[in-house]
């Protein structure tokens, strides 16, 4: 057996090393340490596989499926436009389109250009332009908050925004992650109907996404929780959720398919637009520190658990 003694200048230097470590990864923009955290992007085929591995037999993918379906989309950056309706054309059943456009992120006349190219294609799409609060968190909840007070129902929300994520790490990084998300939920028609079939066949399916960037505190508390565990805890008290946060599951980037009785049975009981109202303004990178858009991020996965549905990733 052998033993190491750490004398003081042993110690010394690695404590520098790891304070050197944490500066180095948090300041520096072009790091992708964490990136190593997840599995290796993966291919449509390997989505496709994974979809057919939940449903077991590939014969019970369905033709046609009778769920109603609202697509939410966030389009900061309209640029992504083009790429974004390519993969909504994987969808081959009918479908509400909803989306948020940003003042702010454009000038208002090309704001109602990028309105104009989505309603040739979509012309029944509800199209609105929200401020600049809450990222992709705060246009998806203005978009609820239409739906919610029409009292129209549907049995799934496709969650869905152009993320490209240049400012928390490096534009390689941003593109892989938007894409890997939105090829485990929108890659081919098949993957999508492989998904619609699984929603139909169990009435327990809560929450879909990417197995990649499927995030679970049991795995890594800090990494999942992080700063925002208060965040999170006055949220639970808010939206009366009495799952254990140590049981927290969510995606990372935050698109997924979801139940949307579920989601709104319970957003219904809050006021959507007082959350709205206090998300935080702006673009804003605070990985270490506690925000309501953050800590909301994290609340969709509880949401489905506390209403004893099932998480799955694909």
């Amino acid at each position: 057996m052998t033993f190491y003694v750490q004398t003081p200048l042993t110690v010394m230097i690695s404590a520098l090393n790891k304070i050197s470590f944490f500066f180095r990864n948090k300041f520096n923009k072009n790091t992708e340490y964490w990136y190593s955290n997840f599995d290796n992007v993966r291919s449509k085929r390997e989505i496709r596989k994974s979809v057919f591995s939940k449903i077991l037999n590939k014969r019970l993918i369905k033709e046609n499926i009778e769920l109603k379906i609202a697509v939410l989309c966030h389009l900061y950056y309209f640029d992504l436009w083009p790429e974004f309706k390519k993969y909504l054309r994987n969808i081959k059943v009918p479908f509400d389109l909803y989306v948020n456009l940003v003042e702010g992120s454009a000038s208002f006349q090309t704001l109602i250009k990028v309105r104009q190219q989505i309603m040739l294609l979509y012309p029944n799409a509800t199209i609105i332009i929200s401020d600049n609060r809450g990222l992709d968190i705060g246009g998806t909840l203005s978009l609820i908050s239409i739906i919610a007070d029409k009292n129209i129902e549907y049995d799934l929300f496709l969650k869905i925004h152009t993320k490209k994520s240049f400012e928390s790490t490096t534009k390689k990084v941003g593109n892989k992650w938007r894409r890997e998300l939105l090829n485990s939920l929108l890659g081919s028609p098949r993957i999508v109907k492989g998904i619609l079939t699984l929603f139909k066949e169990n009435p327990r399916l809560g929450m879909l996404g990417s197995k990649t960037w499927h995030i679970k505190a049991a795995d890594n508390y800090y990494f999942a929780v992080s700063s925002n565990e208060s965040g999170i805890k006055s949220l639970c008290s808010q939206l009366n959720i009495n799952e254990n946060i140590e049981l927290l599951e969510f995606f990372g980037g935050t698109m997924f398919w979801i139940d949307a009785k579920t989601l709104l049975n319970k957003l219904k009981g809050s006021n959507i637009n007082l959350i709205i109202n206090n998300l935080e303004v702006g673009y804003f990178n605070a990985d270490h520190e506690s925000t309501l858009t953050h800590s909301l991020e994290r609340i969709f996965g509880l949401l489905i658990l506390n209403a004893k549905k099932e998480i799955v990733s694909i």
